[in-house]
């Protein structure tokens, strides 16, 4: 069964300089999105204006950031577009939100995708050395530019 990786690389998804990536273990597939600045301060202004499904709260914006980290997870798995059966290795980087984040990558990738994961998530820490690891870090230094295009307007769809 193959495995796929997720890792990001970044302070704070909505303040930019931010980057998710999903590689398979072997590295035969490495896949990521930057945000950068314009587009946090677009999102973040747009929350701000509560054009958005997500309070104008702490609780809200953490409830944002999960919603758009798994929308960005699922255009890559899109792009990607794995056959059979596979797990996810997800880097643990939303701390305490890995119920909410399984439910959402649940819908996103087998409802959505009908891709065939079943309930295989896992939340760990990913090795320095990891494929997603490396992508999200050079993604997000932009030593490597071959990041996947994602419109605000796909991001909006799904958060409005």
């Amino acid at each position: 069964m193959e495995i796929f990786e997720i890792d990001v690389c970044g302070e704070d998804l909505l303040k930019g300089n931010y980057a998710i990536c999903v590689a398979s273990k072997e590295g035969k597939i490495v896949e990521g999105f930057r945000i950068n600045h314009s587009l946090a301060k677009i999102l973040n202004s747009r929350w701000g204006q509560e054009l958005y499904r997500y309070s104008k709260s702490r609780h809200g914006k953490s409830k944002l950031k999960i919603r758009i980290y798994s929308i960005i997870i699922y255009f890559i798995f899109k792009k990607i577009n794995p056959k059979g059966s596979f797990a996810l290795n997800i880097c643990r980087d939303f701390d305490g939100q890995e119920g909410d984040i399984k439910e959402m990558l649940k819908y996103f990738l087998i409802k959505r995708l009908s891709l065939d994961i079943e309930d295989r998530f896992y939340f760990c820490k990913l090795p320095g050395n990891s494929y997603a690891h490396q992508g999200a870090y050079k993604l997000n230094k932009k030593i490597n530019k071959s990041d996947i295009k994602i419109s605000l307007e796909n991001i909006e769809k799904y958060i409005k």
